[in-house]
């Protein structure tokens, strides 16, 4: 028994016009879409949020007055958990907002630039340790190179 075979003509104007539409198709999505305004772009953004623990430790806030702060609509929260650990996330950008009106911007930016300057301390600490290990590594290889 033979299997016919139905074979469809197919016009490659067509095709490519299609493909061309929907690539342009595309392009105006992708240009209309601006992440920025997307509200839950805030919540995955790198560095976006941050836990109310972090945020007592960062900007000398008490957990009264996060969750004061919280009833009174000025954050918005999640709760998750990080490692089985129950926390609530905040945004960074809320929690700025709530330090600078309690305590004022010169707080905040003081605040900001101790976070900072304790970082930039662990980094370095981080990279003298690495350049101590590479040199006993350059070490080793040279005595090995002379025998």
């Amino acid at each position: 028994m033979k299997r016919h075979t139905v074979r469809k003509v197919v016009n490659f104007k067509e095709v490519l016009a299609g493909q061309s539409a929907a690539k342009e198709l595309q392009k105006s999505v992708a240009s209309r879409v601006d992440h920025d305004d997307d509200p839950q772009s805030e919540w995955l953004r790198k560095g976006g949020t941050l836990t109310d623990k972090t945020a007592c430790k960062e900007f000398g806030l008490t957990a009264d007055e996060l969750a004061q702060a919280f009833k009174a609509g000025k954050l918005q929260a999640r709760y998750t958990s990080i490692f089985g650990n129950p926390c609530i996330r905040l945004l960074r950008r809320e929690v700025e907002a709530l330090v600078k009106n309690k305590r004022g911007a010169n707080y905040l930016n003081e605040q900001q630039a101790k976070n900072e300057l304790a970082q930039v301390n662990r980094d370095l600490k981080q990279l003298k340790k690495q350049a101590a290990n590479l040199e006993k590594r350059r070490s080793d290889l040279m005595a090995r190179l002379e025998k």
